[in-house]
């Protein structure tokens, strides 16, 4: 991790400068007194403890291979939800022409092929849905 037991000054040629709150201050001042350790050690302890919990809650970092994958994979649902939404802006306007006929005491009239269309148009789009559905369980298991 981080840090060991000890602090390698030897070893520490960087240096940082930080504000700290009253508050803050008295509470490193009385820690240090406590446990007979310089103030600057402390603040290395718990800077040391809270970059050891980060590394721990921090996944892999994903690798430019990965990172191609995942963007060309959400490419394609972007492409799939594009058509998605313009099949179904098609879909819903003929709808509302078809409740409008009807609604104004129109004779709707429908032939074979139109419940055919309409069956094509249903089924194409339930087979979109099928794939975006695959393509968010694929980036969801590389992102694991």
């Amino acid at each position: 991790m981080f840090f060991e037991e000890g602090f390698p000054v030897a070893g520490m040629k960087k240096q940082i400068n930080v504000r700290v709150s009253d508050d803050e201050y008295r509470a490193i001042v009385e820690v240090a007194d406590a446990l007979r350790m310089k103030r600057s050690e402390v603040v290395r302890l718990g800077l040391a403890d809270a970059l050891n919990e980060v590394s721990r809650n921090v996944g892999p970092v994903m690798t430019d291979e990965k990172h191609a994958e995942v963007m060309k994979e959400l490419g394609m649902l972007v492409t799939l939800l594009s058509g998605l939404k313009s099949d179904n802006s098609l879909f819903g306007s003929n709808v509302n022409q078809l409740a409008k006929l009807a609604n104004t005491g129109h004779a709707v009239q429908f032939t074979d092929k139109d419940y055919v269309d309409v069956i094509r148009m249903k089924n194409e789009m339930h087979d979109k849905l099928s794939e975006v559905m695959e393509g968010v369980r694929t980036v969801w298991r590389t992102l694991e």
